[in-house]
């Protein structure tokens, strides 16, 4: 049987600013509390249902550098690729001996 996993950038209150302004008006919520209130529900949800939610620290820097990267704009595809990118590496870590 195969587990549902996915990886969500979760942006912290040190960093949500970046965050927002850089995702060029696709985050809509003012502060890091309105995102939580927005998003979490959803992926509360999708955990209720089975799947494995994964909530991802990370850069906005390093974001916009791996979007650059890949010739894209930080938006929504970008940002699960990145959160799947971040989270494969930490799971590779704890594999690695």
């Amino acid at each position: 049987m195969s587990v549902s996993r996915i990886a969500v950038l979760w942006p912290d209150a040190a960093n949500y600013d970046r965050f927002r302004e850089i995702s060029e008006g696709d985050i809509k919520a003012a502060t890091v509390e309105e995102y939580y209130a927005a998003v979490g529900p959803n992926l509360d949800h999708k955990a209720a249902s089975g799947i494995h939610v994964e909530r991802v620290a990370f850069d906005p820097e390093e974001l916009l550098a791996y979007a650059k990267s890949v010739g894209r704009r930080v938006d929504s595809q970008s940002r699960a690729a990145f959160a799947a990118m971040l989270d494969h590496r930490k799971n590779a870590q704890g594999f690695a001996h």
